[in-house]
């Protein structure tokens, strides 16, 4: 009955705003709700007032007034809404065409992008996906044309001849290559690359240097500085797929600011100058869930022990990399085939050596800035994104309560009504 109550006031709070301009929207305000701000501070029973796009503010208690547009959320949670820093939305498809390409954008990808939404997730990093096609779902979105979290892309992955995604995802696969492979080979390939991928409107820039999957081949690391200054040139983020640790401490060293993966393969303590790493302002991503016993039995795998192994030393680094203040960001990889919006597999992963408290953060804060948004999104403040998650119960003390989501408010909007 008390959700009922709750899902009613919130439609008529935010329902009736839905198609009114941004500037002409009255405070809202919910009160009586316990705000986990994704810094590492919690109120237990506050108040939140935001107009348009914007949080304006906050505070423990009852709020210094009461608006006429609100809410009381006793019982709920209120936390950023989840960032997912890896998330594909093409490069699992084994799509050939652009005919096939069209049917699913068209078909199968709305349902997605809602489905993440309807999850929490406000914002996405899609890694790699093929282009420029992910950059008009990312205009569609811009413009109400889908509905969806706020989308980040990197467009096509750089990297060696032969290396991986040429040599794995797109392995026999024309189209594949030619949509997200961006091979490089010398210093001029390597900026050019970076510069014709700015131009199509990348946010972020991804190369890859993998041992693991393609084990014959890696990109020289003078490439990889090349790839980063000219990303550095261009304003535009750089960031590294690496999976060895001795590789991850040495190109971090050379100035290798955001790595796509915690490494499998090593401990990161053990490497050469890894004591230098707090000074350099890394950020990692985590993407440990693939190597897990989960993973391997959703997808009809044995549970190795090569694989359970390649687990712990992925998590024993991810405790490694926090306990030098080093952020970890939450990012799922989106492993197949445990559908399209999954998420938990990761913070089960990720609670073998996480607090709840730190798994929050990695989804809010620490994502926000591994893509460099911390300004923006990841917490709440005022004057932060109003991009806002209400949950039943506290997910403090129960990581569960993340999948109890009741509402999703995205960039000041009501955009998604739990059941």
């Amino acid at each position: 009955m008390r959700q009922g109550r709750h899902k009613a006031a919130l439609c008529l709070l935010f329902c009736c705003c839905l198609h009114q301009p941004l500037a002409a929207l009255a405070h809202q305000q919910i009160v009586n709700v316990r705000i986990i701000d994704g810094a590492g501070q919690q109120i237990e029973r506050g108040w939140i007032e935001f107009q348009g796009e914007r949080i304006t503010g906050l505070g423990s208690g009852a709020p210094p007034r009461l608006t006429e547009r609100h809410i009381d959320g006793s019982g709920l949670t209120l936390m950023p809404g989840f960032i997912d820093t890896h998330r594909h939305l093409f490069s699992y498809t084994n799509i050939r065409s652009d005919r096939a390409l069209r049917r699913y954008v068209k078909r199968k990808l709305p349902g997605i992008l809602q489905g993440l939404l309807q999850a929490g997730f406000t914002t996405v990093l899609s890694p790699g996906d093929y282009t420029p096609e992910i950059f008009d779902v990312r205009e569609q979105l811009l413009d109400g044309r889908l509905s969806g979290p706020r989308l980040l892309a990197t467009g096509r992955m750089l990297h060696a001849p032969n290396d991986h995604p040429a040599s794995t995802l797109c392995r026999g696969n024309s189209y594949c290559r030619r949509k997200l492979s961006g091979v490089v080979t010398d210093d001029a390939s390597a900026r050019a690359r970076v510069r014709e991928l700015v131009n199509e409107g990348a946010d972020m820039i991804k190369a890859v240097h993998d041992r693991e999957l393609a084990t014959h081949t890696v990109i020289d690391d003078s490439l990889i500085i090349a790839m980063a200054d000219e990303a550095r040139t261009l304003d535009v983020p750089f960031s590294l797929h690496t999976r060895v640790s001795a590789d991850f401490v040495r190109l971090a060293n050379r100035g290798i600011r955001r790595m796509v993966h915690t490494p499998l393969i090593g401990a990161i303590r053990e490497s050469d100058s890894a004591q230098n790493l707090t000074r350099l302002g890394l950020a990692v991503q985590s993407t440990l869930s693939w190597a897990s016993p989960e993973i391997a039995s959703a997808r009809r795998q044995a549970d190795s022990a090569g694989n359970r192994a390649r687990l712990q030393q992925g998590l024993e680094n991810v405790r490694y990399l926090l306990n030098q203040q080093i952020p970890i960001a939450f990012g799922t990889d989106n492993p197949p085939p445990l559908g399209d919006v999954s998420f938990m597999p990761e913070v089960r992963a990720l609670s073998q050596v996480l607090s709840n408290a730190e798994i929050i953060r990695a989804m809010t804060l620490h994502a926000a800035i591994f893509l460099h948004r911390e300004q923006e999104i990841g917490s709440i403040a005022p004057g932060m994104i109003a991009d806002l998650v209400l949950l039943e119960g506290n997910p403090l003390t129960d990581l569960s309560a993340l999948e109890q989501v009741r509402q999703v408010i995205h960039k000041g909007r009501l955009a998604i009504t739990g059941g």
